[in-house]
């Protein structure tokens, strides 16, 4: 069978993209940040893999904390159960300040960084670690700390009301000097399909937040450079890249309002939430610039080695398909944002789940509420003491 020629076939080549877009104007490591918060990205910082422990017994959970130590992650998620829920939680079960300090035993906290993550009250969790590692000996300023903030865990007790990104601040600016963010995560409005709305939520509740915290004698640059965003990666390749690289765009224009001094603060970390176990959602999380992700193998190893994807700064940066997704989110978002805060309270839209609508109605205590749960712990020895003698 004769093959047809191919050898006249004119081929075209396009030196210049028939569009550009404004945000194209923009580099990594200066605001705002849409390519990346870093001017090298992972050459200097690389992506961080968080470990999750959340092994029910506390012992499982320090060994298996230990064995990742040898193989060499200093990055741990620890998801914490205190049996204060009345729902069924996983996590590391630790209803007490001995159970704590089980998970702790021996681990070097001063080599390590550690997240906290719960679906109890993120407060209670807080001021366990805390009273535990005090009862061990190990100096608070060595202490390298985030907590994960949801809807769900700033909801504490009625005996216990404060405004939490507060509270936390306000403590940890006192008595943690490396502590590292509030890590926020918003409803996610429909887990199966990506959403702008994601995003604006996040601004929006952040924003709030921002405002009661500034009212209380908190500086703006304390407050932004303390927060970041934990992002959940769905399935979208195009979409997903283009929403987290609009997603610092939005968080450097929406902190402008609130007048910063330093440029840093505009700078917003992201996070990935997955539980990653595929090579599409790490390489997503690669491609669009993100901080860290969690994982309990060695996809992230694998990509940053043998791919070298790591050492392009915004690798998807001018092509059509990414800018035109990532305008059109822009724009989407930002007027979307701008709705929720015209029409004022935003928890009926997030069906009471907002991250400030449990400190909607908080009562003030003149004492930091982080201070007074750790004494009330460091009292009571455990949880169901605590509410026992509170209640009473």
């Amino acid at each position: 069978m004769k093959r047809k020629d191919f050898s006249d076939i004119e081929i075209t080549v396009q030196n210049k993209k028939n569009t550009f877009f404004e945000h194209e104007n923009y580099i990594a490591g200066t605001a705002p940040f849409l390519r990346g918060i870093n001017s090298t990205m992972y050459l200097q910082k690389p992506l961080k893999t968080h470990i999750l422990v959340d092994f029910s017994s506390p012992e499982k959970s320090n060994t298996f904390i230990k064995e990742h130590l040898l193989k060499g992650y200093f990055f741990f998620v620890l998801d914490i159960n205190t049996g204060t829920s009345h729902e069924t939680v996983s996590g590391v079960s630790t209803p007490s300040i001995e159970a704590m300090k089980i998970l702790l035993h021996k681990i070097p906290l001063e080599k390590l960084s550690i997240t906290l993550s719960t679906n109890n009250s993120i407060l209670t969790v807080l001021s366990l670690f805390i009273a535990a590692t005090k009862q061990l000996k190990i100096p608070q300023e060595n202490l390298n700390l985030s907590v994960n903030l949801t809807p769900k865990n700033t909801i504490i007790d009625s005996y216990f009301q404060q405004n939490t990104v507060e509270t936390i601040l306000k403590y940890t600016i006192k008595n943690l000097p490396n502590f590292n963010t509030i890590a926020i995560t918003t409803p996610i409005t429909n887990p199966l399909k990506p959403t702008k709305t994601d995003v604006a939520y996040f601004l929006a509740a952040t924003s709030k937040s921002i405002s009661y915290c500034i009212s209380k004698g908190i500086k703006i640059d304390t407050i932004a450079q303390k927060i970041s965003y934990n992002y959940t990666i769905k399935e979208d390749y195009f979409f997903e890249i283009s929403i987290i690289r609009a997603t610092r765009m939005l968080w450097a224009k929406m902190l402008l309002e609130f007048t910063p001094k330093e440029q840093q603060s505009l700078a917003l970390q992201i996070h990935a939430l997955n539980n990653f176990n595929n090579y599409n959602k790490v390489n997503t999380a690669f491609l669009s610039g993100i901080q860290s992700i969690l994982s309990n193998n060695l996809i992230s190893d694998f990509i940053q080695q043998q791919t070298f994807v790591s050492k392009t700064v915004d690798p998807w940066a001018g092509s059509a398909t990414i800018e035109k997704l990532t305008e059109e989110i822009l724009n989407d978002t930002w007027q979307f944002f701008k709705e929720i805060q015209k029409n004022g309270d935003f928890s009926k839209q997030l069906q009471q789940e907002s991250v400030t609508s449990s400190n909607s109605k908080a009562k003030e205590n003149k004492e930091n509420l982080l201070e007074l749960i750790i004494k009330k712990i460091e009292k009571y020895s455990t949880l169901e003491l605590l509410y026992k003698n509170i209640k009473n």
